[in-house]
This record gives structure tokens, C-alpha cells and sequence, in this order.
């Protein structure tokens, strides 16, 4: 029987299996002309053609500047939006709520909230306007209201800081809490005071797991504007404020993190699906605040900066390919023209900071695929040094006198180079460990290719989109794997027959660097093909057998009106009919025994074996079926070959 190709739909899992990069390489690509002394950077991909680009918020210059990406890691010219006033924080979202990307801009000592509508072709329409009835705290990306859906009714919403500084450089940064609800159209309504609660900067996040939106309050002591300048604050406690889902707040614990209060950034550093926060100290270094699930925070990590700091907003990347992020923080002070790096362990801790080289004092950086080889880069804006003072920045944004004219800011591209490790897994049960000769599996990483493609071909063949994988096994065999797809962060492969039983090594070879990883071979490695990875619904057939010997052949899915695939119940139907179960998988066909349970009843094995049409594919046919799972609803389907377990999988009873 002629083989066929086998085209299959994978989830992508989490990384595994080598020895990880500890240091940080980036390609500096291009540097793009913005407006005058750009403060904040976002990313959105606003002009919806699945490429990541750029906006910077221009302090000196009144300007928004846009860069759209070409998704080579270049930008296209500069497009600039005048502003009303003078911008001091940027974020992005959709707050007209049209499915577009929008920026958010706050000014100095204003209460304008303004919202610059995406056209959804990346320009922007005229500035929305909504009034605060306090002038609204925000600073680059160190004084930063929280943005997020607070009452559930699908609008972000916005809550800020009051602005209570005064001219003079010594004045207390510390204003009080309010929250506006997003309207349609890219409004805001009435400001509510959150009360007994201050602070200077805002982070959002659902930190106790409840589907609410909670707040995370930098409630500092006595942070003056000194700390603008590097210099370390006093330290000062972090509020958790938990949301009520109707966009109220109940006061939570409190925690006074090392080296003090600064922007807080809300992700996920131990892997464990608990947010964390990542605390920038200013001038004194990080703390990490582990989340137990419940709204409450562990201090698992610090570390200490030399010098003046950052004002920057840390941001959580996988720059080596992990599962879990990376740190990076632009530093604008001590260390003039770097962005620094920690190691991420996977566990809530860090290693040393690692610089890399900018050329540009920045004050705020942003992390996407630029280049689409699946790594994540870095986008930095320049900030001009004179400002990086104290006094020279008061009196630029007090209009008593200040440096002199300035030049144009830039936009530095920084590409990931870092060679990323290998994730094996089996392609049915996406499961991280041994793999069998002949089966099907799935390499994970980046920089595999620059585009997707599919084998159409037979023999499938070695060499795809300009890359290939090999297996050298125990016994010291080189072998190449056929290959079924290649994209630039996965490819899928045939484990080549013969390999040997034993220690493996997995290469995957490209027109640039060459990745490998460690894998143990083994006679029977099985997993279970879903139609729908998330719901777990078996890739399976039914075959109705009919009183008079007939059979029929029948589909265990169906696609809803969402398009989503989703279980079509199986009827087992009268008594004097039968029905069996064909289970599709890989890395069954050496076993030489295989078990299955349908809905906890044992159900005779009738075949385990090469499927014969499907490249690497097996076949496990069941039956017949139990009367007694009728009305029994979804249930659950194990099987086990040689004694090992694949992954459960389901199917629904009538």
C-alpha cells in the first residue's frame, strides 16, 4: 500500500531537553529617527498584517511617532501625530473597542486623558479627549496608571494617580487613586476615588485567580522627584488592591519590597500559571514577588544595581527560548547605552545582570518578534543625556530655563541572536521524554526557517525550508529524519527507523546556527492524536457494524458555528448492532501488549500497529464498545503499551 504524508495540526508545548544560553547576543539592525527626547515605546501590530510595530511618545517634540514593520526586523517611514499638549506616559489597547489597536496618552500636570483611535491600517484619527477631575500622575514608564476590563463588561478601563506635585524638585510624588470605566468610542466615565489608598504608579493584573482585575498600588514614603534622577528612594510599601469584578477594590495585604517602590511589571517568572511581580527599586535594583494564586506575594529574589538605576518598566521576555522569562531593563543612568539582562531559573530567581550594548541612554524598551524567526527582540528608544539630570529635567518641565535645543530622538532595533534550545516532544500527546523508532515528533526552538511549509512529496524529504534534522544514535549512527513541516519555531519529523535503542542526540541543522539536544530512544513511546488539543477530544473513527454484517464508517466530531471542532455524541444504537473504535496515535507499533479502558470499563484491543497509509502514524483499534456507556456523556479514554501510559484523551456518549 503507497505511503501518504501525514499533515498534522500541533500545539506548541513548552521547551525542554538542553543545555541552556546564559549570556544575551543581539544584532543591532537598524536605528529609526522618531521625535525629540522619546520617552515610552509600545508594540501592536497596527495595521493588522500579523507584523509587530512601533510608537513612541515624544516629550520634547508634542509628537506620537509610528514605525510600521516590515517583519524582517526593518521599519518602514516615520508617520507623526501632533499632540494637544506635552506627553509624559503612553500605553496601547483597544479602547474604542473596534478590535483596532489605540494609544493612550496622559500629559504633564493635565487632567486630558487622550485616546488616538486606530484606523486599523496603521494611522491614527484625531485625539479623544476625556476630563479627569484631578490632573492625572504619569511619567515615561515609572509613573503609569493600570489599564484593564475592572467591571467585566469587555472595555478597558482605567485606573491613575492624582497628580499633587508641585514646581519645586523636592515635592512629593504621591497622589490618590481614582478609577474611570471605559466607555464605547474610547471615553471614559466618572472618576470614582478609591479611597485610602496612594500612591505613584498602577500595574493590573488578576493576581488571586478569580477572572477579576486587581490593581498593584506603588505606594512609596517620601519618594521625591530625586528618585527621577537615580537616586534611591526611600523604601516604601506595595498595595494589592483586589477587584470586585464591578469595578470596586478591597485593600489587600501590603509588602515593602528591597531597594523600595518604582514600576511594577505583572507576569508569569516560575512557570508555575500564578502572575508574579517584578519591582523596579529605581536606583537600588529589582525584587521579585512570587504569587501564591490567593493575592498574596512571597519576596523569592533582589538584586542590586550599580549606580544611578532605571526609570525603565522591566520587561519579561523568553530571549533563550525557556518556558519561563528573562529580565530586561533598559538603563538610562549608570551604565549609559546598555540594556541588562537576568537570567530567569525557572523558579521565581535570577542570575546576575548581563549588558548588552545599546549606544543610546534609554529609558524605555519593548520586546517582540521583530524579525519572525520566533525569537523575542528588543526595540529601544533614546533619551537625551542632558535630561538625565535632575535639575535640567525640572526645569524643562517647569519652563524655568533648561538644556538647550535638542536633537532628533531614535528607535534602536536589537535582534535576538541568542541560540535557543531544542523542545522534543511526541507529536500525538505533546508529552517531553523518550521517543520510539518510527514515531512522530515535534523539535520546538527558533530560527529554524524564515517561512512555513508542508511536504508534499514521497519520500518526505530531508531537507525543508532550508533545514533538516538528524539523529545520531547510541550506537553512533547518523541518520537523517524525513520531515512533514518546517516552520521558523517548530518542525515536525519522522524518528528515522533503525535508530538505535539508547542515548540520542537530536540535530537540527539551518543556514545559520545549528541547535541540538539530548534524547533517550526507547521501544514504545505512545501517545494519542486529539482533533481538539485543548479539549483533549480523541483523533478517532466508529465503525458500526450492522445486524446483516454491514458496517458503516463514522466521524466522532463536529465543527460548531464558531468553527471550533467539537464532539459529535456517538449513539451505540440498537442491540442487534455493534460498534468499534479506531484510535489514531504514534510509537505503539513495537509494543507487544496494549491495554485500553473506555469510561473506566476495559475494552478488548483487536490491533496496535503501523497505521500502513500515514508516515509514522499507528492504529489501535477497540471493541466492540459497552451498551453500557450509553447516556454516559463525555468520558475518558486511556491506553496503555508495554506498561507505559499515553495521554487521556475523550470522546461523548449518547
Amino acid at each position: 500500500m503507497t505511503r501518504q504524508i501525514l499533515i498534522l495540526a500541533l500545539a506548541v508545548a513548552a521547551a525542554a531537553g538542553t543545555a541552556l544560553s546564559q549570556s544575551f547576543t543581539f544584532s543591532q539592525k537598524n536605528s529609526y529617527s522618531v521625535g525629540i527626547a522619546p520617552g515610552s515605546i509600545v508594540t501592536a501590530d497596527f495595521n493588522g498584517d500579523g507584523k509587530a510595530d512601533l510608537a513612541t511618545m515624544d516629550i520634547i517634540s508634542f509628537t506620537v511617532s509610528v514605525l510600521m514593520g516590515n517583519g524582517d526586523g526593518t521599519f518602514r517611514a516615520l508617520s507623526s501625530y501632533a499632540l494637544p499638549c506635552q506627553p509624559v506616559h503612553m500605553t496601547v489597547g483597544d479602547f474604542v473597542k473596534d478590535g483596532k489597536p489605540d494609544l493612550l496618552v496622559v500629559c504633564i500636570a493635565s487632567p486630558n486623558i487622550y485616546v488616538l483611535p486606530g484606523r486599523g491600517d496603521g494611522t491614527f484619527g484625531s485625539a479623544i479627549s476625556t476630563v479627569a477631575p484631578v490632573g492625572v500622575l504619569g511619567f515615561l514608564d515609572y509613573l503609569r496608571p493600570g489599564i484593564g476590563d475592572f467591571n467585566g463588561d469587555g472595555l478597558l478601563d482605567i485606573a491613575f494617580l492624582s497628580y499633587d506635585l508641585t514646581a519645586s524638585a523636592s515635592a512629593s510624588i504621591s497622589g490618590s487613586l481614582y478609577v474611570m470605566l471605559g466607555r464605547f468610542g474610547g471615553t471614559f466615565g466618572p472618576a470614582q476615588l478609591v479611597p485610602n489608598v496612594t500612591g505613584a504608579s498602577v500595574s493590573a493584573g488578576d493576581f488571586n485567580r478569580d477572572g477579576k482585575i486587581d490593581l498593584v498600588v506603588s505606594s512609596p514614603r517620601n519618594l521625591t522627584l530625586q528618585a527621577i534622577s537615580g537616586t534611591p528612594p526611600s523604601g516604601g510599601p506595595i498595595t494589592i488592591l483586589l477587584g470586585n469584578g464591578d469595578g470596586t477594590f478591597r485593600i489587600g495585604d501590603s509588602y515593602n519590597p528591597s531597594f523600595g517602590p518604582g514600576p511594577v511589571t505583572v507576569g508569569d517568572v516560575n512557570g508555575d500559571g500564578i502572575q508574579d511581580l517584578v519591582v523596579n527599586g529605581m536606583g537600588g535594583g529589582l525584587a521579585v514577588m512570587t504569587g501564591k494564586g490567593d493575592g498574596t506575594f512571597t519576596q523569592s529574589y533582589t538584586q542590586s544595581v550599580l549606580g544611578g538605576g532605571s526609570v525603565g518598566l522591566p520587561v519579561l521576555a523568553a530571549f533563550r527560548g525557556t518556558p519561563w522569562p528573562d529580565i530586561a531593563l533598559p538603563m538610562a543612568f549608570c551604565c549609559q547605552g546598555s540594556v541588562d539582562f537576568l537570567v530567569g531559573n525557572g523558579d521565581g530567581t535570577f542570575k546576575s545582570f548581563t549588558p548588552v550594548t545599546t549606544g543610546i541612554a534609554s529609558t524605555s524598551v519593548v520586546s517582540a518578534d521583530f524579525d519572525g524567526d520566533g525569537r523575542p527582540d528588543l526595540a529601544a528608544v533614546s533619551f537625551p543625556v542632558d535630561l538625565i539630570n535632575l535639575q535640567n529635567l525640572m526645569n524643562y518641565i517647569f519652563h524655568t530655563g533648561g538644556p538647550g535645543p535638542q536633537p532628533a530622538g531614535s528607535v534602536k532595533i536589537l535582534l535576538n541572536t541568542i541560540a535557543t534550545p531544542l523542545g522534543l516532544e511526541n507529536a500525538a500527546s505533546f508529552a517531553v521524554g523518550p521517543l520510539a523508532p518510527e514515531s512522530i515528533a515535534s523539535v520546538y526552538g527558533s530560527g529554524f526557517s524564515t517561512t512555513k511549509g508542508s511536504a508534499t512529496v514521497l519520500p518526505l524529504p530531508t531537507v525543508l525550508n532550508g533545514a533538516a534534522v538528524s539523529v545520531q544514535d547510541a550506537l553512533g549512527v547518523v541518520r537523517a529524519a524525513p520531515l512533514f513541516y518546517v516552520s521558523p519555531t517548530q518542525i515536525n519529523f519522522e524518528i528515522p527507523a533503525g535508530t538505535a535503542l539508547g542515548n540520542a542526540t537530536v540535530s537540527v541543522i539551518t543556514s545559520g546556527t545549528n541547535f541540538s539536544a539530548p534524547l533517550k530512544i526507547v521501544n514504545v513511546a505512545p501517545g494519542v492524536f486529539t482533533l481538539n488539543p485543548q479539549s483533549g477530544l480523541a483523533a478517532a473513527l466508529v465503525v458500526r457494524v450492522h445486524a446483516d454484517g454491514t458496517q458503516a464508517v463514522e466521524n466522532v466530531y463536529q465543527v460548531d458555528a464558531a468553527g471550533n471542532v467539537v464532539a459529535l455524541p456517538i449513539d451505540l444504537g440498537p442491540d442487534t448492532e455493534q460498534v468499534y473504535l479506531l484510535l489514531y496515535g504514534t510509537g505503539v507499533r513495537n509494543a507487544q501488549g496494549v491495554t485500553a479502558t473506555v469510561g473506566g470499563a476495559t475494552v478488548p484491543v483487536l490491533f496496535a500497529g503501523a497505521q500502513g497509509t500515514y508516515v509514522g502514524e499507528d492504529q489501535i483499534n477497540l471493541g466492540p464498545l459497552p451498551r453500557s456507556l450509553a447516556g454516559q456523556g463525555k468520558v475518558t479514554i486511556t491506553l496503555t503499551a508495554d506498561g507505559n501510559a499515553a495521554n487521556a484523551t475523550n470522546l461523548t456518549f449518547k
